[in-house]
């Protein structure tokens, strides 16, 4: 329970705009927050339709209205339980505050961040400096003398496994669009975004080539290149709303899809 959403002003905006108990809103509200830190971790609700947010939240009657009373219970004279986005349609107001402490590590786990940008735990601004011992055998005239890392031994190079960070903004597919450009990128950080939200019920780069091959068949349809993060986030909620798990349920509280695991077979050439 969100200690916070009990007494909260638009709460009590959302039940009069909805014309419903107090109780009743309270109980939408959670059922979406609930919902949403399972299928979409970031924040970004905006990628799944309103009838499937409204049903998400138990809410039988008109999604439209019930998803407009969402946007509209400013409370504090600012944003609502949800807030218009240009990119995502719909996200949910200070997600990166509210959601708890199992999504943000589900999302650091993964390198993701929330909606907005901000880093699933905060950084401190300098890193932590470890407290000198104690030790009673020493004196206050003999500080402990700097640690200086090993230098490496001549000709050797360390064996341990390092990212390429710019390996994750690599280039995974190339989209016919209409318009300048005539091309989107999807690179290996998005995917790996759409996994994260996605993974559980469909193969998101086997969707990813599905899409981009409609398209190609398909030339009326093409999208201006701003327009593809939105045309994919709805391709892949479709897909995964007629899907089925694709493996066994996870235990309650690790709704988590493995990730994804780069090599050079997995990135198509670029389009022709």
């Amino acid at each position: 329970m969100n200690h916070g959403a009990v007494h909260h002003p638009k709460t009590l905006i959302l039940a009069t705009l909805l014309n419903i108990p107090h109780a009743q809103a309270l109980g939408h509200i959670e059922a979406l927050i609930h919902w949403t830190a399972q299928y979409a971790p970031r924040g970004d609700i905006g990628k799944y339709p309103n009838a499937m947010l409204a049903r998400a939240a138990l809410w039988d009657r008109d999604p439209d209205a019930f998803i407009d009373a969402l946007l509209n219970a400013r409370g504090d004279g600012q944003q609502g339980w949800l807030e218009a986005h240009p990119e995502f349609r719909l996200v949910m107001h200070d997600w990166h505050e509210h959601a708890g402490t199992a999504t943000k590590r589900r999302l650091d786990r993964h390198g993701i961040t929330f909606w907005n940008g901000a880093p699933p735990f905060r950084k401190s601004g300098a890193a932590k400096t470890a407290r000198p011992c104690h030790d009673k055998s020493r004196t206050p005239s003999s500080p402990p003398a700097p640690q200086s890392p090993p230098a490496p031994q001549p000709g050797t190079e360390s064996t341990a496994p390092q990212e390429d960070p710019t390996r994750r903004d690599a280039p995974f597919l190339e989209f016919p669009c209409t318009g300048t450009p005539a091309s989107w990128t999807l690179t290996r950080r998005k995917t790996e975004a759409y996994h994260a939200a996605h993974g559980l019920r469909i193969d998101v780069r086997h969707e990813a080539r599905k899409a981009r091959q409609w398209l190609g068949e398909n030339p009326a349809q093409r999208r201006h290149a701003a327009q593809m993060p939105r045309f994919l986030d709805t391709w892949f909620a479709r897909a995964a709303a007629r899907s089925v798990p694709r493996a066994h349920p996870p235990r309650p509280g690790t709704p988590t899809p493995e990730p994804i695991t780069w090599t050079d077979e997995n990135t198509a050439p670029p389009r022709e």
